[in-house]
């Protein structure tokens, strides 16, 4: 038969466990800012009872764990849109910039000084001898140059920006997937089952969550409470041993090629994450611009030197050219030596007459003529095919991250649904608990009184 000292250790658990329950409302309620901190409730089981042989007693009541508010699918999802979103951004914020290397809105764009350099050939044609039409052909031929080194020169700086940025964020990725491992020790070591250390699951969920934006992540837990962190079915994180990335940089036919590996040299191709969307601007898509933006270049170089060397200078001389023959691209055209030296070796006469300057017009006429893109682009048409090309691709960037980041917020409030502090339901908790405490307190209280009856009656 149970004794007064049974139900005064009710009362003592039923106390214990209130406590629990007043601690943990309270540290609900001052992390409620914390966007890294997962609700926690507690669970309380009965505590085991007491069997006399004829009857079963309750003892009371236990705390059975300090359960993490968490749903594993709405972490999956966050995760996985997360990575498709870090790509996004990243491909957004570099289409921006070339966007706004090309766009010139002082009427100084590639466009504007290809049509000054096609009409001054027009007006050296009409004035062939005269030196002040021939030094302006030269002008603007220094202008079209100079325009194609800066924009060769921007397209170059930007992908060295990504590269940059590709290298500093790599190094933030093993620094994440070490301090995931280290997690991982910790929690092994001091959690268990029935009460596990819900401030390091914590800080490692808000580790994941930030690497999700690098790299796409897959999760599997273990049974010691650890996890492993897969990426594109490769293993990133293995309990307590973290696997880093290194960066390989190859030059192929004189470009560079850029490639994730893991420690022992496997090649990691991701499937999504910021880090993907840097190599796919460094190798892929900064390169593509530049090629058409050679390829520009060396078609105009290589029609305007064609017919400038079948002409007569003004001392009657022929096969000059124009562009100096061994630049060939946006990043090195330039005039010949001999332009450059003296403007009477400006080249226009078919016939060998001083005053002949037909050769010019036929020169201003390659304006009209289509030598890019299989003969079905003007050198200005490619240009700006180029240039809507890229707006195109700028604009395909801003959408996908713009609609992206709204499925990523959608997830995130159903997540915070479920790991958000809602202060209304902790307020309601602290009553329920302050009143439980207070009815415990009044059981002791009781059972004080009965063993003070008891003892006077000895």
């Amino acid at each position: 038969m149970p004794g007064i000292q049974d139900i005064l250790a009710i009362g003592r658990r039923a106390l214990l466990a209130q406590q629990i329950g007043l601690q943990v409302t309270g540290n609900n309620i001052a992390n409620a800012q914390n966007p890294d901190y997962s609700r926690q409730r507690v669970e309380f089981n009965q505590a085991p009872y007491l069997d006399t042989g004829m009857f079963k007693f309750g003892t009371g009541v236990e705390v059975q764990t300090i359960r993490r508010m968490r749903d594993e699918i709405y972490d999956g999802q966050f995760w996985l849109e997360n990575a498709t979103l870090g790509r996004w951004e990243v491909g957004q914020k570099y289409a921006a910039l070339v966007e706004g290397a090309f766009n010139d809105l002082r009427g100084t764009g590639l466009s504007q000084l290809l049509n000054e350099f096609w009409n001054a050939w027009m007006e050296l044609g009409n004035h062939p001898e005269d030196p002040s039409m021939r030094r302006n052909v030269k002008m603007r031929a220094e202008q079209l140059a100079s325009k194609f080194h800066y924009l060769d020169g921007q397209l170059r700086d930007i992908r060295r920006q990504a590269k940059q940025e590709l290298q500093s964020d790599i190094q933030r990725v093993n620094q994440i997937l070490k301090q995931i491992a280290q997690l991982n020790k910790e929690i092994s070591g001091n959690s268990t089952a029935s009460y596990p250390n819900n401030t390091l699951l914590d800080e490692r969920d808000a580790l994941l969550d930030e690497l999700s934006k690098y790299v796409d992540v897959t999760i599997r837990q273990n049974e010691n409470g650890t996890v492993t962190v897969l990426s594109s079915y490769h293993v990133l994180v293995d309990q307590t041993m973290a696997f880093e990335f290194q960066i390989r940089s190859e030059n192929q036919n004189g470009e560079e090629q850029i490639a994730l590996l893991l420690y022992n040299g496997e090649e990691v191709e991701l499937e999504g994450g910021k880090l993907q969307g840097l190599i796919d601007l460094i190798q892929e898509q900064i390169p593509a611009f530049l090629n058409q933006l050679d390829q520009i270049a060396r078609n105009l170089i290589l029609e305007v030197n064609k017919l400038h060397e079948q002409f007569y200078t003004l001392d009657g001389r022929t096969g000059i050219s124009f562009f100096a023959t061994d630049a060939l691209t946006a990043g090195t055209i330039q005039l010949s030596t001999d332009i450059q030296n003296d403007v009477a070796n400006i080249a226009i006469s078919k016939n060998g007459q001083k005053g002949d300057g037909s050769g010019a017009v036929d020169i201003f006429k390659l304006r009209d003529q289509r030598v890019l893109n299989d003969g079905t682009s003007t050198l200005n048409e490619a240009f700006e095919s180029l240039v809507g090309e890229i707006g195109q691709f700028a604009l395909h960037m801003e959408r996908n991250a713009e609609n992206q980041a709204n499925v990523v917020h959608m997830i995130e409030n159903r997540r915070s649904s479920v790991m958000g502090v809602n202060l209304e339901e902790e307020f309601v908790n602290l009553i329920r608990y302050q009143n439980a405490f207070g009815a415990a307190s009044k059981v002791i209280q009781v059972v004080d009184e009965m063993m003070q009856t008891v003892l006077a009656m000895v």
